[in-house]
This record gives C-alpha cells, sequence and structure tokens, in this order.
C-alpha cells in the first residue's frame, strides 16, 4: 500500500474510534478515484464546492452524523479584476507564490471580470489579507456563498474517427492522431490515465463517458460510440478538453 493510501486509511479509522468527522485537504482526481477503489466500504463523500468540482476533498463520517456542513471546512473566495484577461495559471502562480501549499487550493474557475476559487477555510482570510495582485493587475477578494458562484461550462474540439475495436491503444491513436503502435507505447510507459488511474493494458476496452489523459496531448472523453462502418469498423466521437 503506498503512502497515500495509508495516511487515508489512518483518516477512515480515526473516524471510526473516536466517532468524528476526519478530512483530507484538496485531492487530484486520480487521489479521489483511489479512495473509491480502495475504500468502497468506508462512509465517505467528496466536495469540492460545486457539485461537478474536479478537485474536492473528502470527508469521513460517523453513522450519526447525516450532512456535513462544508462550509466549516471549504471556503469561496471570489476576485474581481478588470482591464486585462487573466487565466487559471495567473491565479495559481500568485496563490502559490503567497507559500500556500496547492492541496489547500480546489478549483479556480475564471471568467472575464471575476474569478472565484476554493480554499481550505484556515488560509482564507490570510488570501483576502494578501492577494491583492495577479500578475501586475489589482484585484479585490472577498468571501462569497458556495451559491453565488456560476457555472463554468467545460470546452471542447470535437474529434470523429474510426477503430476496428474500443480498445485503448486505438483510441488513444485516434485522439491524439498518431499510430497505434505509438500510442501502445505511451500506454506501457504509464503516459495514459484512465478514469484518473494509470492504465498499461493496452486491450482495455474504453466505455461512453470514459475520460483519458495523454501525458503532453491533454485529457479526453469517449462522448459517443456509433454504429459501423461498411469495412466494419465502429464511428467514435471523442471531446477533448480545452
Amino acid at each position: 500500500m503506498d503512502e497515500f493510501l495509508k495516511k487515508i486509511n489512518d483518516l477512515n479509522n480515526r473516524c471510526i474510534n473516536k466517532n468524528i468527522i476526519t478530512f483530507t485537504n484538496f485531492l487530484t482526481p486520480t487521489e479521489k478515484q483511489k479512495i473509491i477503489i480502495n475504500l468502497s466500504n468506508a462512509k465517505v463523500v467528496f466536495f469540492g464546492g460545486k457539485e461537478n468540482s474536479e478537485r474536492v476533498r473528502a470527508f469521513f463520517v460517523p453513522e450519526y452524523i447525516e450532512e456535513v456542513n462544508y462550509s466549516d471546512y471549504i471556503i469561496v473566495l471570489k476576485a474581481e479584476f478588470s482591464f486585462k484577461k487573466l487565466s487559471h495559471r495567473d491565479f495559481l502562480g500568485s496563490l502559490l507564490s503567497l507559500g500556500i501549499d496547492r492541496k489547500c487550493i480546489g478549483d479556480i474557475l475564471v471568467f472575464e471580470k471575476e474569478a472565484y476559487f476554493f480554499v481550505t477555510k484556515d488560509i482564507s482570510k490570510f488570501i483576502i489579507t494578501n492577494l491583492t495582485k495577479v500578475g501586475n493587475v489589482g484585484i479585490k477578494v472577498s468571501e462569497v456563498n458556495f451559491d453565488k458562484v456560476p457555472n463554468l461550462e467545460p470546452k471542447f474540439k470535437e474529434i470523429n474517427f474510426t477503430v476496428s475495436s474500443l480498445r485503448l491503444d486505438s483510441i488513444v491513436a485516434g485522439a491524439i492522431k498518431e499510430s497505434r503502435e505509438k500510442a501502445s507505447g505511451y500506454i506501457k510507459n504509464g503516459l495514459v490515465l484512465l478514469n484518473y488511474i494509470e492504465c498499461m493494458d493496452t486491450s482495455k476496452e474504453v466505455k461512453e463517458n470514459d475520460i483519458f489523459s495523454v501525458k503532453g496531448y491533454g485529457k479526453f472523453i469517449l462522448s459517443e460510440i456509433g454504429g459501423k462502418s461498411r469495412r466494419d469498423k465502429v464511428f467514435v466521437k471523442v471531446n477533448k478538453y480545452v
């Protein structure tokens, strides 16, 4: 068992033995999947500020507690700015430059003149006081409620192709426009994640709505499996996150 899962098991056991809520910092999607796969019997809930948050905290909850008050653990901060377009990278870089651990920062949603980011409660006041600029752009940071955060719909580039089977190497090859041999090499070298978990099985079947990523190429979702061509190949549609 790796170090991460040891810590997670300790949190789960502490919850059971002391009958208290225990929790993680913000998790990557891969870490979340590891918990789901390895602690299927634990009473654990995930929340990152919104229902579709990518980075979430895991909460191990005693049986007697019916609902977690997430605002005790996660704060939403709103940054207002003008004159210049700012990116996710701009905000993350400025937060990290304050000496904040990445694990204390959840999703960052950037719009045209405002941004929202989720942080652990213990650092929220520090950020409000000290984050006054992102790059050379002055910003104003304030705390808001979860329900004030607008939805940021993901943007995709559509990729259509045919495959002889739904094997992982075939789907990866079509998505990144490389040979199946090259795609197979990426998979065997641990450069491909399937549903956020490393998959080195080139023949693994990919299902509709499965998410996969290839290092250096980005993240994709198999959004549609269609019918077959005259040559008995399967039509598929993959959406690449942009």
